[in-house]
């Protein structure tokens, strides 16, 4: 008879209805609803009495440690590759039969990631590049300015300007801005060469800040997002450079494109982990990538 295990994770359905779930080493060992690790039954075996338990913890602990190997993969990424990276793992579980929470999404740490998915203006092995994007500045849609420049920018995110009569317009400025650590503030800080001023409002990601932007209280608001994420806002022209469009960020004449690539921080990465990254890059992999109205290498 198969051993069962139950799901402790509350909010899940199996938890509450208290299902039994076949348990097995590996894969079976998690929640097929929720991926939260089983609890094994505590009924005995009859026949094995005292030896089958031992010899179930070295069998157990033996498949524990193929387990951290094949599926425990730590996937890294940054504010700008989250989406695709987690559309590509996803897309991946789905075609090879195995399942999403087997890789660990996670923003870069001081530790090594068996994936990383990197937004990155350098130059990079053109088999790792898998999409383009832009950093670009955003308006409602409101808004009669249709370009700025960089020192115009550079004033605007320091504090020196605060109004938008420079820029021919009228009001308050409200300048918004992800977090410190976010893809779009360090290419914010390339662009301005410049800190950007504390009472910058700050928002946690592009869509909350596309959000506030494009609705009636963002009339005055300005921010820097990405290009695949600024649907709904009125995207500015940097003065003296191409505009933002699909053309001119994969050929990467637009000033502040950037290039998303994934690789790992291993030299030589579990199977798994070179599996999706081989997966990432093949072209399979754009028609996901394309959802997310980034610009994938056949455009």
């Amino acid at each position: 008879m198969s051993e069962v295990g139950y799901c402790t994770n509350t909010a899940c359905e199996r938890a509450t209805t208290h299902d039994p779930v076949e348990r097995y080493p590996g894969p079976g060992e998690y929640c097929p609803s929720c991926g939260e690790p089983l609890k094994a039954s505590k009924k005995p075996r009859r026949r094995l009495w005292l030896v089958g338990p031992l010899i179930g913890i070295f069998v157990l602990s033996g498949f524990a440690g193929w387990k951290w190997t094949a599926f425990n993969v730590r996937v890294c990424a940054t504010s700008m590759t989250d989406g695709v990276a987690n559309s590509l793992v996803n897309a991946y579980s789905a075609q090879h039969g195995s399942f999403p929470y087997h890789y660990t999404i996670t923003r870069p740490e001081n530790l090594p990631c068996d994936v990383r998915f990197l937004a990155t203006a350098a130059n990079a092995d053109g088999s790792s590049v898998i999409a383009r994007d832009g950093i670009v500045a955003i308006v409602n849609p409101g808004n009669p300015v249709t370009q700025l420049s960089r020192e115009q920018l550079r004033d605007i995110y320091t504090g020196h300007s605060t109004d938008w009569s420079r820029a021919g317009w009228s009001g308050k400025i409200v300048p918004v801005m992800p977090a410190d650590d976010s893809d779009e503030a360090r290419g914010a800080a390339a662009l301005l060469g410049a800190g950007v001023e504390g009472s910058v409002m700050r928002l946690h990601d592009a869509t909350q800040i596309v959000r506030l932007v494009s609705s009636p209280s963002g009339l005055r608001a300005i921010s820097l997002v990405p290009f695949s994420a600024s649907v709904g806002a009125k995207v500015l022209a940097i003065a003296g450079s191409p505009p933002p469009s699909t053309l001119s960020i994969v050929d990467e004449r637009y000033p502040l494109f950037v290039r998303l690539v994934v690789g790992s921080d291993f030299r030589h990465p579990v199977q798994s982990a070179a599996d999706l990254i081989e997966f990432a890059r093949s072209d399979k992999a754009d028609e996901y990538i394309g959802h997310l109205a980034l610009v994938t290498r056949n455009n």
